[in-house]
């Protein structure tokens, strides 16, 4: 069969009752369909069976045409299904999209109760270079997961000329607690004020206690020339990735997951 009547095929099943071969369907155009039938795709967003919205997700990130999921991703991304929410998190960073109502998306995705999904949300606000929510992206500093909070301080890092990235760290290791505190307190700059301080005195010489090992050399946000930039584009966007392992690491093997 050739690819024609394959597409063919597709688009007749994506009509049929059956939300298991109206999933399959779309899955089988994301993988040979042409940017035309994106718009087939996208317009399953609102499908009732989750399984048909997660593969139309899907699909949308195989077939790499960002306007047609300008406006389905964004809205797939608030998904009451968790399945739904990874899928389409991983194609809006495949997709290069961008602007507030992505950003916005992916910063209520950090505190998404689906790790894979938080760590997908972490990937695409690296890719764009914004921190999203700022506090919640520090309390991700006491995730459990190391996939997590690894990622999240990486962003933390790479946005540290934001004043508000650098208020809430600033904040957390002053009035967090648990692991989110000690990570916080490992990577502010020597003679930055204790968790019992009330300002930043930058000349002072007291050092702060320690929580936890901080390596020989291990720089802080605030003081690395890597990591400044200019205000108000404190993060510098990283390229968008062109392999889905790279977007999403190991949380997501989306280009063979139903």
């Amino acid at each position: 069969m050739g690819a024609d009547h394959q597409i063919a095929f597709f688009l007749r099943e994506s009509a049929q009752p059956d939300p298991e071969r109206r999933a399959a369907a779309l899955k089988g155009l994301g993988r040979i369909g042409r940017a035309e039938r994106a718009r087939v795709l996208a317009g399953e967003a609102d499908d009732p069976a989750p399984a048909v919205r997660a593969a139309a997700a899907l699909g949308l990130g195989r077939l790499v045409v960002p306007e047609a999921g300008e406006e389905a991703l964004p809205l797939l991304m608030g998904d009451v299904d968790p399945g739904v929410r990874r899928r389409a998190s991983v194609a809006a960073t495949r997709l290069g999209l961008g602007g507030p109502a992505v950003t916005r998306a992916f910063a209520r995705l950090l505190s998404d109760p689906d790790h894979h999904v938080r760590i997908n949300a972490l990937d695409g606000l690296s890719a764009l270079g914004v921190p999203g929510d700022v506090t919640t992206l520090a309390a991700l500093l006491g995730d459990p997961d190391p996939a997590v909070w690894g990622r999240a301080r990486t962003l933390l890092y790479r946005c540290g000329e934001d004043p508000a990235v650098r208020a809430e760290v600033m904040r957390t290791a002053r009035r967090g607690t648990g692991a989110a505190r000690a990570r916080a307190l490992e990577r502010l700059p020597e003679g930055s004020p204790s968790g019992s301080s009330t300002h930043c005195s930058p000349g002072s010489t007291t050092r702060r206690p320690r929580y936890g090992s901080r390596p020989p050399g291990a720089c802080s946000p605030w003081n690395d020339n890597r990591y400044r930039t200019s205000w108000p584009q404190p993060c510098a966007p990283r390229s968008i990735p062109r392999s889905p392992r790279d977007c999403c690491g190991y949380s997501e093997d989306w280009a063979t997951t139903g």
